[in-house]
């Protein structure tokens, strides 16, 4: 292919205000020298990565959560194995074996189904399914509709992903992967057309340290270290890079259990959980399922009287927190409710995917600040956290591109579907059908300011 090699860095949860010339100075240099679009906006959900390759919004593509309901989902008989002699020890061993039994499902998971199984209860592994992740994202229609490797691979051209996540899973730590971008820009081969590489460990202390802490500036000042080394090798070989912060983070103000509020629902109803009815709670959405579709309104009517109570502990005085979406009603006197129903209006206004059994016959959002815990994916203690309406500023990234084909420029605002059509661009691709993305080079009328050097 004749278009400049192009490195896309995904800089997971790199918020669009951490920029600073004396914590991130090649961060904040860049935006003098290329491309900077100050906010970029992702969708509502957990599937960026889907997202970013296709241009497509959860709405259209179906990719919401990272793990969807399945009526049987396929796994291995390996781990069918590992979830018999883990089950036990996980519902009446103590945190030693419980622990034994994770440890087991992981690595078996890991081995003979290429998944996770995070926090997932074990009886309840059978049930839930990676979606965005379902697949390696290089095998073809990964995502069930083209992505950015899929249109390369038809042009005959070249794509290496051995810096970035596989199938959702996180191989080593940062440093691994910079080192692996070094040593491919300055071998001797030509550099494959397009290079993905994932740098993590901004979102790792967003979620442990929280947004304005210093462990996060510490981490930011690693990373920016990390960043400048991988893009000034590339750059030096004539390459174009795009930096794609994804999202932002949120301090968490306050904690939720929806999980509490189900199992006293259930009890209500004389149910055992996980056998007439089932639930999954990410960290910011709680979702639930019943086994006959005749029992679901007996369910809402006891969630609709113990979620709005459901608070961790009691909400901090004079807790204000904003709207959980655009034009939602206004609470009711007295007490908060820490989440907010996510029917038709709501999925609407934040352009959740609507009718999809993946993702619950009830589900039930976390107003923007509030953490449901525990949830299935985090074991420690979570100061920071994500997948809140994505107008809101905390919740928003960046987006850098640098090199010869980058005038510079400055844009006030982007979404992350725009990040596929103009790596696309780029590379001389473009995508068949209609994209909920834009070409970012190609449209002028979006055009900020322009610094002409």
């Amino acid at each position: 292919m004749s278009p400049d090699p192009l490195l896309l860095i995904l800089l997971d949860a790199c918020r669009y205000d951490y920029p600073d010339p004396g914590d991130s100075p090649f961060l904040w240099g860049a935006g003098e020298e290329g491309l900077y679009v100050q906010r970029l906006r992702p969708g509502y959900g957990f599937c960026e990565i889907a997202e970013m390759l296709t241009g497509v919004e959860a709405r259209r593509s179906g990719l919401f959560c990272q793990m969807g309901y399945f009526e049987d989902a396929e796994i291995s008989p390996a781990l069918r194995l590992a979830v018999a002699l883990a089950a036990p020890l996980e519902e009446r061993g103590g945190p030693f074996l419980r622990e034994c039994g994770r440890s087991l499902l992981r690595r078996v998971a890991r081995r003979f189904d290429r998944r996770e199984v995070y926090q997932i209860p074990a009886r309840q592994l059978h049930r839930f399914g990676p979606t965005e992740a379902a697949r390696e994202y290089r095998e073809p229609l990964a995502f069930g509709i083209p992505s950015l490797l899929d249109l390369l691979r038809e042009a005959g051209g070249r794509a290496d992903t051995g810096a970035f996540v596989t199938r959702g899973r996180i191989d080593g730590p940062d440093e691994d992967r910079v080192r692996r971008l070094e040593e491919l820009a300055n071998g001797k081969e030509p550099l494959p057309d397009l290079t993905l590489a994932y740098l993590g460990n901004l979102d790792a202390a967003g979620h442990r340290y929280g947004p304005e802490a210093e462990g996060l500036r510490a981490s930011l000042r690693a990373t920016d270290r990390r960043l400048a080394r991988s893009a000034r090798a590339f750059l030096d070989r004539g390459a174009n890079v795009l930096v794609v912060g994804d999202h932002g983070m949120m301090r968490v103000h306050a904690r939720a259990d929806p999980l509490r509020a189900f199992a006293e629902a259930c009890r209500a109803l004389s149910w055992k959980a996980g056998r007439e009815a089932f639930a999954f709670v990410d960290s910011t959405l709680c979702r639930f399922w019943v086994r006959e579709a005749g029992d679901l309104p007996a369910l809402e009517a006891e969630l609709e009287a113990r979620l709005p109570r459901c608070w961790g502990a009691s909400p901090p005085k004079g807790l204000v927190l904003p709207e959980p979406y655009p034009g939602a009603p206004e609470p009711e006197a007295g007490v908060p409710s820490p989440g907010f129903w996510l029917r038709e209006e709501a999925a609407e206004r934040l352009g959740a995917p609507r009718g999809d059994r993946r993702y619950g016959d009830l589900a039930w959002g976390a107003r923007p600040g509030i953490l449901f815990a525990p949830d299935y994916f985090n074991l420690g203690p979570v100061a920071g956290m994500h997948g809140y309406r994505s107008d809101l500023p905390e919740q928003q990234g960046l987006l850098l591109g640098l090199g010869p084909s980058f005038p510079v420029e400055r844009r006030t605002s982007c979404s992350l579907v725009d990040v596929a059509p103009t790596a696309a661009g780029l590379l001389g691709l473009s995508f068949p059908g209609e994209l909920d993305g834009r070409n970012l080079r190609g449209d002028r009328a979006l055009l900020f300011e322009v610094v002409r050097g």
